[in-house]
């Protein structure tokens, strides 16, 4: 299990969610052995001009 996990863990946290895009399937692969598993969702984005 990762640091980052491991700490928010401790601190008392229940879910950690991350999002990757599609395209990058080694950190797809390594999420899946750090115990993570994929959910369906819909994200949705919108740029402001800014």
């Amino acid at each position: 299990m990762g640091a980052g996990v491991r700490l928010v863990r401790e601190a008392g946290v229940r879910m950690v969610d991350l999002t990757s895009r599609v395209d990058r399937s080694s950190a797809s692969r390594l999420y899946g052995r750090l115990g993570f598993a994929v959910r369906d969702s819909s994200v949705y984005r919108m740029l402001l001009d800014g």
